[in-house]
């Protein structure tokens, strides 16, 4: 039999293994999506053309054993056959939409895999027994709890390269047959360029290390292996931990949960959808919205997704949201959360190169791109369904509530250009200001009167590493603030800024989140601005223009004046500041600042004698 491949080209089954993909546990995997619900509409390739393609490479792989390894590796026949069925029917216990189900059921896709193959009632089961004996059956079942042990690392080393050895090795080691099917399986289909790194097959070799006979690989392969992973961790980065899956994914689970659909290991993927369907036009409003989300595998607009590559930063970002909004709590169904961890090079699956009789790992290859590991951690809103649930409970002012939830979506990085003034009399600074006002056609002021404490601790840690920790209080709001400065290529002042709500947090933010421990804060500034801003239009972006005067008084009573112009960019392209800062240099009188008002004030009070206080 031929089977038409787009992956592999035309791949020959022997006609002994025919009755196993003609088995109806076999067929079924026809209807499995390989990548489950993922939301990119290209991944339809299913488990039935990656089963057979894995089928493909473990032909190629014991091919190559018994040419180049036949005096060390002995594979019988029934080894063989064991091989290649398990690499058949590694996946026939997937449930629907693969991994995705999984989390609803219990137990593994591989457990239930042993499960069918031991039924003595399933097609597979008899076409493995009567075309290959009890004795080939055992010996798939056993790869298969092999293959599982050994990714949950319990295993321990043989005395002798045994069967054991290729499996924990090529069927499950760092460079497997499974992954190499699906990285080039995925990548063709998703990413538009098939990634075929099943050449790395053809430089095995066998070397002493570490007390043990371990699989290496030949010099001239080590710049394919680094690419082999560099590829792996860029697909999962696009592919497996892309933020719109793992939100459809879990609104998948939110679905099957609410719903209580009877969801089993043989449930047909058509048949949820199909349930879906017709479900849909009788389905409360929450069901509803799961549904339509699910059937067209996306996310809307109103569904909207904060993302962070640091777990300390998601820890302190949900304590700090519930304790704000701790309706979010009660309101799950609107809600989505997720994490997920990605080591594409661990210990458990050592790679080796023997470089000229040298040995070395993988790891100290100078081409890999990383570390290898990634890290993930997802918080999603459905406003359409918060709305919903502030609504039911009678909560008031929601279009409010939801403005308010709706500005933790909004950018923490602050990005601008500053100016001071050449000239230190204030009459003709005002002047300059005139000038600039009716050169910018700046009109519509706004105010505004900030009182402003800085903080630092007693050795002025923060102020030596330019991080500001400022409290602000108005008629209505108290409100902390910490800046820190963004070191990039870029020559636009950068920083982040969060906003807090009392000292306690700026303490607990600075100690798990920016990794500074310190215990208590102490007052070190306070600075008055009388600010005026305005919205400037520039190019295709949304300026703010802030004119600020900044008053601060030394002990001896003196006060020091700043003037400063801040252009911060609200909306657009950070390109416009080039050419609104190209603008703003023609002025003679206008001289660029990368200094915060805080440390401008606290240079001009050490200067008149006030230093030891404001250290």
């Amino acid at each position: 039999m031929i089977v038409k491949d787009e992956v592999w080209g035309d791949i020959l089954i022997e006609d002994k293994y025919l009755p196993i993909v003609e088995s109806r546990e076999f067929d079924r995997l026809k209807n499995k999506k390989q990548l489950g619900i993922h939301p990119n509409d290209k991944a339809k390739h299913t488990r039935f053309y990656h089963s057979v393609g894995v089928y493909f490479l473990a032909c190629k792989l014991v091919g190559i054993l018994k040419y180049k390894l036949s005096d060390y590796i002995i594979i019988t026949k029934e080894d063989e056959e064991a091989i290649k069925i398990m690499a058949l029917c590694h996946d026939i216990g997937h449930g629907p939409f693969s991994h995705l189900a999984e989390r609803c059921l219990s137990g593994t896709h591989e457990e239930n895999t042993v499960k069918i193959l031991m039924n003595e009632t399933s097609e597979v089961h008899k076409a493995i027994t009567e075309n290959f004996g009890e004795y080939v059956l055992d010996k798939v079942i056993n790869l298969i709890q092999l293959k599982e042990r050994i990714k949950n690392e319990d295993t321990t080393k043989e005395a002798t390269p045994d069967l054991i050895f290729i499996i924990s090795k090529l069927l499950s080691g760092g460079i497997d047959i499974d992954r190499l099917d699906y990285i080039a399986r995925d990548s063709h289909n998703v990413v538009g360029k098939k990634y075929d790194f099943s050449e790395l097959l053809n430089y095995i070799d066998l070397d002493y290390i570490n007390d043990y006979l371990e699989i290496t690989f030949g010099s001239e392969a080590e710049y394919l292996i680094a690419n082999y992973l560099n590829k792996r961790f860029e697909l999962y980065d696009k592919i497996y931990l892309d933020e719109q899956k793992f939100i459809v994914e879990q609104i998948f689970d939110k679905y099957i949960k609410k719903s209580n659909y009877p969801l089993t290991w043989e449930t047909e993927e058509v048949d949820i959808l199909k349930d879906m369907k017709n479900n849909l036009a009788d389905a409360d409003f929450i069901t509803k919205r799961y549904t339509n989300i699910i059937l067209n595998r996306q996310i809307d607009k109103n569904i909207k997704c904060k993302t962070f590559q640091n777990e300390s930063q998601f820890s302190f970002f949900l304590n700090k949201l519930y304790t704000d909004y701790p309706f979010l709590r009660e309101f799950n169904e609107a809600v989505v959360t997720t994490s997920s961890k990605t080591n594409i090079y661990s210990s458990k699956n050592r790679i080796y190169i023997n470089s000229n009789g040298l040995i070395k790992d993988i790891n100290e290859c100078p081409i890999l791109n990383s570390n290898l590991v990634k890290e993930k951690h997802i918080f999603a809103i459905d406003f359409v369904l918060l709305k919903y649930l502030l609504e039911k409970n009678n909560y008031k002012e929601v279009d409010n509530i939801l403005d308010d939830i709706n500005n933790i979506y909004n950018s923490e990085i602050e990005e601008e250009k500053k100016y001071t003034f050449t000239s230190d009399n204030q009459d003709e600074i005002e002047e300059d200001i005139k000038v600039l006002k009716d050169t910018l056609n700046l009109e519509n002021k706004k105010d505004i009167v900030n009182e402003d404490d800085y903080y630092d601790n007693e050795n002025g840690l923060l102020g030596e590493m330019r991080i500001t920790v400022r409290n602000r209080k108005t008629s209505d709001k108290d409100v902390w603030n910490i800046k820190i400065p963004i070191i990039d290529k870029s020559s636009i002042t950068k920083r982040t800024e969060k906003g807090l709500n009392s000292e306690e947090e700026v303490l607990e933010y600075l100690n798990s989140v920016v990794n500074i421990k310190i215990d208590h804060l102490l007052q070190t500034l306070h600075l008055t601005t009388n600010r005026e801003t305005y919205v400037l239009n520039y190019k295709n972006s949304c300026f703010e223009v802030s004119f600020d005067k900044t008053l601060a008084i030394n002990e001896s009573g003196q006060t020091v004046v700043n003037d400063m112009i801040e252009c911060e960019l609200k909306s657009g392209k950070a390109v416009d500041i080039y050419f609104l800062n190209f603008f703003m240099n023609q002025f003679p009188f206008l001289v660029n600042c990368s200094e915060s008002k805080k440390e401008i004030a606290i240079e001009c009070l050490k200067q008149q004698g006030n230093a030891k206080r404001l250290k």
